[in-house]
């Protein structure tokens, strides 16, 4: 993956910075080792402010952007390059998916990824969710199985607690 230049630069962008969390295929590969294909980087970001300065920054970059509103007062831009995506989200409900935050070492990056938890709650959202391709589904169970091997019952159990209303109806923070 990091072997694709497109990858290597958004990998090498977001290092240093402490304002993201990656979730999705890239964080499974990191947590449990799954072979997921995928051709975006899936990012939370912690605040508006860094979702600009992000957007900003890709954009200098020749990313182009595709800004679209999510319920409950968030945004996503999935800014585009050549074929890959870099998928930007914030949404003040989602600061529950930063607790536990771990920076791991993959891909040769030092990077900030949604704990193992977290991970599994946004796949179980995602398996979920309405119009969901098969392969995907099948992709996220295997995630989903791994990862309940690993995960710590009671940080789950609080996690779940502390989840917004919305991801509980909606699936997404």
């Amino acid at each position: 993956m990091a072997e694709n230049p497109l990858f290597a630069e958004m990998l090498r962008y977001l290092q240093p910075r402490d304002d993201y969390v990656i979730w999705g295929g890239i964080a499974a590969n990191a947590h449990v080792g799954t072979d997921t294909p995928f051709n975006d980087l899936d990012v939370y970001l912690e605040s508006m402010a860094s979702f600009d300065g992000i957007t900003k920054d890709l954009q200098a970059m020749s990313w182009e952007p595709n800004k679209t509103k999510l319920p409950g007062g968030g945004v996503r831009n999935e800014l585009r390059k050549q074929s890959i995506t870099f998928d930007l989200i914030y949404s003040p409900l989602s600061g529950v998916l930063f607790e536990d935050a771990a920076r791991l070492r993959a891909y040769g990056y030092d990077l900030r990824f949604v704990s193992k938890e977290a991970l599994l709650l946004t796949k179980l959202g995602q398996v979920s969710s309405e119009g969901r391709p098969q392969e995907k589904i099948a992709r996220d169970l295997e995630t989903i199985r791994k990862l309940r091997a690993v995960i710590s019952p009671e940080k789950m159990a609080k996690l779940s607690y502390n989840m917004p209303r919305a991801f509980w109806t909606t699936g997404f923070v």
